[in-house]
Formats: C-alpha cells, structure tokens, sequence
C-alpha cells in the first residue's frame, strides 16, 4: 500500500525474515485439497522452506535473477524494498543542504552521494 500512496514502507527489509509466499497457482487454489495436490504438483516430496524476502532481495541484487522469469507476486515483493529506498533517498535530497548555505563541499559530496544512490535505484528498476 505504500507504493500507492508514496509514503515509507511500515516493514524494514532487515526485518522481513519470514518465508516468501510459495507460487502465484497456490494463492489462488479454491479449496484445500486443490491446494495440496498443486503443492504436491510444483514441490513434490522435496520441499524446503522457501527464502526470505531479504534473501530474495538480496539475491535480486547480486543479479541471480537475470534471465530469469519471475512470477507476478515476486515482482510485487520486490517493488517492497525498491520503494523503501526511493523513500529513503527522498528524505535524503530533502535534507541537502540549499544552495545559500556555507558548507558547498560536503553539499557537493552529498549531491554526488543522491546521484549514486539514484543510479542504483534505477538500475534496480531496469533489471
């Protein structure tokens, strides 16, 4: 919900541990027995606990993914921590200092420091 209404996130990624919801056909089975033969169907008796988001975000950045088709709901997951950083560099900039303040160096380092924070941002969005 934050994406939409462009306020931060109310859950930090550092503490999303818990396991990442299991395949989009699951969601939407209709009843529990369809849900266990889908599960048994896509996991067979191999079943492990699938990662976190914080794992599936960081394996997102470390380009594990590239290739790689993802279902609808990991999209959405990702779009998670993506939003948290575009608020955190919101408040950032924000907080740079204008230009009639005396300190032009570090406004300079900081301005540099928002450049390099978007690039990733946006290269994050590209992937």
């Amino acid at each position: 919900m934050s994406l939409f209404s462009d306020s931060n996130p109310l859950l930090s990624l550092v503490d999303l541990h818990a396991p990442m919801p299991g395949s989009d056909d699951l969601w939407h089975a209709g009843s529990a027995t369809e849900w266990l033969d889908l599960f048994e169907r896509i996991h067979g008796c191999t079943y492990r606990s699938p990662q976190s988001l914080r794992d599936f975000f960081t394996s997102f950045v470390d380009g594990d993914f590239t290739g790689k088709t993802l279902s609808p709901t990991q999209l959405r997951l990702l779009l998670h921590p993506i939003q948290a950083q575009v608020c955190h560099l919101r408040q950032f900039i924000a907080c740079l200092p204008d230009g009639n303040s005396q300190g032009k160096g570090s406004r300079a380092v900081s301005k540099a420091a928002a450049k390099a924070r978007l690039e990733e941002i946006s290269a994050l969005l590209q992937q």
